[in-house]
């Protein structure tokens, strides 16, 4: 992100004016090609009635926002240059495409879908004249235009393909326009898109106009379901998300439920996943008999701290000191242990033990409720999401997890597991 500050002609000009016959371009900012994301800060000094910006983009989906700071709303307006435009000329030979529209009280926003390309201007002008600086941060996202769907998607063997002929794979985002008709030869839409390696996929929906419930499904290469969504209108938009999914082709297929015209706008994105992240969340520890010795008439408190192996790697966690019952917060502040595993496996080995710190001998608590096992051995199973082992019933990923001995040293915890998929940027160092 670049943070500067633009100093521009200094105008009385009353920014309610702006208009093409009125604003020069001579020192607009270059801002250059924009392909992607123009994002930076700015700051119209007081007295300054106008900033403005000279860019240029390929044929593109644009979106300009403009986030500020300050009691008056600037706004902003997007020119194109005509014919009659000349070399440092003026404002005259220019014309307005659109200006911006109020989100909140803190962003205008731009948005043209299918603008073409060429050299643009952009202006930011204040909505009344003041005295003091006005900061804001410009974000310019420049998207190439994004294909209609394919004439005749109504099957799988004949659907539109997100990666085009050559079937490239689907990384990063990709965006399509289709039209679906429930009283007609369309009535349904199907994208096949391919994954090489194993990706989190996601795919948001967004309906333009319709009169019915639209259902979006992900399906496998036999086209089985793995996950579905369902929109009404109107004007909503949602997403689901496949958390991991193995190399091989795919299928979003669209349909409408009921006989009414829609159109939507379909957007896919493929992020390769490099490994998975185990973790293992310690809720609460409890005490259930007398792990110190008597002292001063009462009871003594135990030191509790817990043994994890997780695919046989050790993780031992600090001494909980004078704790017959110990709870922790929550997973920002949690006490847990992570490790990262091979993204191709779908078992995962793990086991806890819990221990009382003595000066000699530490104490081996049991939280096992088979008799003659003292520790928990489990496994947690990535594609159907559930944890078993000796001792314990099946539970699901995100579950709280209770269970205590049944032998002197007794104790109680309670924890949970969870499992995600990451990209290799992601992984802590």
């Amino acid at each position: 992100m670049t943070l500067c500050a633009m100093p521009q002609e200094k105008t009385v000009l009353a920014p309610a004016t702006v208009s093409a016959e009125n604003v020069s371009f001579r020192s607009a900012t270059q801002l250059g090609k924009i392909i992607g994301i123009h994002d930076a800060r700015y700051e119209m000094s007081g007295g300054y009635a106008y900033q403005s910006y000279k860019f240029e983009i390929e044929a593109s989906q644009i979106n300009i926002v403009l986030d500020y700071v300050g009691t008056h709303a600037p706004n902003m307006f997007l020119y194109t240059p005509t014919n009659r435009l000349k070399v440092g000329g003026t404002v005259g030979d220019i014309d307005l495409i659109t200006q911006s529209v109020k989100i909140d009280s803190r962003e205008q926003r731009i948005h043209i879908d299918g603008l073409g390309a060429g050299t643009y201007y952009l202006v930011v002008a204040r909505s009344r004249l003041e005295h003091v600086s006005l900061g804001y941060r410009l974000t310019i996202y420049a998207r190439p235009s994004q294909p209609m769907e394919s004439e005749y998607n109504n099957t799988a063997s004949t659907a539109h393909r997100i990666g085009g002929k050559a079937d490239i794979p689907l990384v990063g985002q990709r965006i399509v326009h289709g039209n679906i008709s429930g009283n007609g030869g369309d009535a349904a839409d199907f994208y096949q898109f391919t994954l090489t390696q194993p990706s989190y996929v996601q795919a948001f929906l967004s309906l333009v106009s319709s009169g019915s419930r639209v259902v979006l499904e992900i399906l496998d290469a036999n086209q089985r379901s793995l996950k579905t969504l369902s929109l009404s209108p109107p004007g909503l938009e949602n997403y689901v998300a496949c958390d991991r999914l193995p190399a091989g082709t795919y299928y979003a297929y669209i349909r409408p439920v009921g006989p009414t015209n829609t159109r939507y706008t379909l957007t896919l994105e493929g992020v390769p996943v490099k490994k998975g992240k185990f973790t293992v969340r310690m809720h609460r520890i409890t005490a259930l008999d007398d792990f110190e010795t008597w002292r001063r008439g009462g009871r003594g408190r135990a030191d509790f701290y817990y043994q994890l192996l997780i695919e046989g790697r050790r993780h031992i966690s600090h001494v909980f000191e004078e704790s017959n019952d110990r709870q922790f917060g929550y997973w920002g502040q949690a006490e847990r242990k992570s490790e990262y595993v091979d993204i191709e496996q779908r078992l995962i080995d793990f086991s806890i033990s819990l221990r009382e710190d003595d000066p000699r001998n530490d104490d081996h608590a049991d939280i096992n409720p088979i008799s003659g096992l003292r520790n928990l051995s489990l496994v947690y199973d990535t594609l159907t999401g559930e944890v078993s082992g000796q001792g314990l019933s099946v539970h699901k990923e995100g579950e709280k997890i209770t269970v205590q001995g049944n032998e002197a040293p007794r104790a109680r915890i309670t924890f949970e597991v969870k499992y995600e998929t990451i990209s290799t940027g992601d992984i802590d160092p």
